[in-house]
């Protein structure tokens, strides 16, 4: 008899991303079951920018990384940030557009998988835009995210523009 269960440490992120994406999906879906989609996406557009905000101080202060200085920093962080947060099957690159700009184009989404799933698309409002503009928020910039294109409204893939404020980071 086995006394000792033996994961490797890539075993165990797996498990625990996959946990959390689970999580998330059941939690919005019983929210929409007993209040409505309407409630459903605004309170998960409220946790997401909350929980955005303490995924990003934490990668801060666990990493060492301090401030972001330019652009290449904001990049670096966010692709760093989405590794760490998203299972290995989330499919993204962050490309920058100009100084104060960067781009992350989602090719598989691992949030979408589970709503077109569930079969509801036409009625779930992704929390990435809350998120990640509240990554710039814990990260001391001055910005905006949006979404320009989705593949919750049939485009290929999905884009999010996080676009600095000011002109400035």
């Amino acid at each position: 008899m086995r006394t000792e269960v033996k994961l490797t440490s890539e075993q165990k992120e797996k498990i625990l991303k996959e946990n959390w994406f689970s999580h998330d999906g059941r939690w919005f879906l019983k929210v929409a079951q007993e209040l409505g989609f309407d409630v459903a996406n605004r309170l998960n557009q409220i946790v997401a920018k909350s929980m955005g905000k303490t995924e990003a101080k934490r990668f801060l202060i666990e990493s060492n990384f301090g401030e972001v200085k330019n652009i290449e920093d904001l990049q670096r962080i966010f692709i760093e940030g989405c590794r760490l947060y998203y299972p290995k099957e989330h499919k993204f690159e962050f490309k920058i557009v100009d100084k104060n700009t960067i781009v992350g184009t989602v090719t598989r989404c691992i949030a979408f998988d589970g709503v077109k799933k569930a079969g509801v698309t036409d009625f779930y409002q992704c929390g990435c835009v809350a998120r990640h503009g509240a990554w710039l928020e814990a990260f001391g910039l001055d910005g905006e995210a949006f979404i320009r294109k989705s593949m919750m409204k049939e485009d290929d893939v999905c884009e999010v523009v996080c676009k600095l404020k000011n002109g400035k980071i």
